[in-house]
């Protein structure tokens, strides 16, 4: 399961009506009360707001994972090197430098 896919599935469409004067302002086919405005009054577009905010905080999510699991394995290459006693001789060759730890 794609949980990003499974949210965007969450998202709503404005409300329309076949008397247009009870559709959203926002309804891809129009709507008739011209007199309450272009915004949005069905709550889909905060509906789908909250939904693209959750979509954020899960992609920020999966970024700072995949950043920690990059940081633990450069670490632990790091420190394998350093247990068989070529760290400083591959790291010469290759340009490379520890800083804290990370291969810079």
């Amino acid at each position: 399961m794609n949980i990003i896919e499974e949210l965007l599935s969450l998202k709503i469409r404005h409300h329309g009506c076949e008397d247009t004067w009870y559709s959203c302002p926002k309804h891809p086919d129009g709507y008739a009360n011209k007199g309450r405005g272009t915004e949005c009054d069905c709550g889909a577009d905060e509906h789908n707001d909250k939904v693209d905010a959750v979509i954020a905080e899960l992609v920020l999510l999966q970024v700072k994972i995949h950043r920690e699991e990059r940081d633990s394995a450069l670490r632990a290459f790091s420190d394998a090197l350093e247990e068989l006693g070529i760290e400083d001789e591959l790291m010469r060759r290759s340009g490379m430098c520890l800083v804290g730890g990370m291969v810079v």
